[in-house]
């Protein structure tokens, strides 16, 4: 009965690491969002300058670029999703997706190919269901399911406590997709441990 609850609570992780890959990773902080003041700056000072129909398509211009560099197209994105990370750094068109890229890997060398493991995050979370299953006729899969949970999560976790985003090219705060994603794998390590010592004195009282 205590295996299959832990099955269940696995699977139910399991989701919220496949949900979270498809909400937002990063988002655009306070401070960037809080440009507009300045862009407001910027059209007054050039209104003060030119006629009318010059004043709004510099101002146009302007405000477009701004956007631009900090997350692509801003009218369009104000946040990256998991999914959306490898092909978005690949064309370069996101800074936000570059930083996000940047922080899991702690290198900007070869980001193009590495991008490419976020996708093993919903992957290793059916991984861990299967290694769950398994673990009702064989216990030594819920150790390897705990051991690979634990280190996706706690590697994870350390990279984002432990990066400055305050010296990131592009100003942004960690989205709670990410952070779900995370937590669940650590989640699941516990439930691998609950279930570990829950078995073990299960054996030594039936022993």
């Amino acid at each position: 009965m205590i295996s299959k609850i832990c099955v269940i609570l696995v699977m139910v992780c399991a989701v919220i690491v496949i949900a979270g890959f498809f909400q937002p990773w990063a988002e655009v902080s306070t401070s960037v969002e809080g440009g507009s003041d300045g862009v407001t700056g910027i059209l007054k000072g050039t209104f003060g300058k030119i006629s009318l129909g010059s004043k709004v398509i510099g101002g146009i211009e302007k405000v477009s670029n701004t956007a631009e560099g900090v997350v692509g197209n801003v009218g369009i994105k104000k946040s990256v999703s998991g999914v959306a990370v490898p092909g978005l750094v690949n064309n370069k068109s996101s800074k936000m997706a570059l930083v996000i890229a940047e922080i899991m890997f702690k290198s900007v060398e070869g980001l193009d190919w590495k991008s490419y493991a976020v996708y093993l995050m919903p992957v290793l979370a059916v991984l861990c269901v299967l290694l769950a299953g398994a673990g009702l006729k064989y216990p030594i899969t819920v150790i390897a399911m705990t051991v690979l949970s634990g280190a996706v999560s706690g590697l994870g976790l350390y990279n984002l406590y432990t990066t400055d985003l305050s010296s990131m090219i592009v100003k942004i705060k960690i989205g709670y997709g990410m952070w779900n994603s995370l937590y669940a794998f650590g989640a699941i390590a516990a439930v691998g441990a609950g279930w570990m010592l829950l078995e073990r004195r299960k054996n030594r009282i039936s022993g």
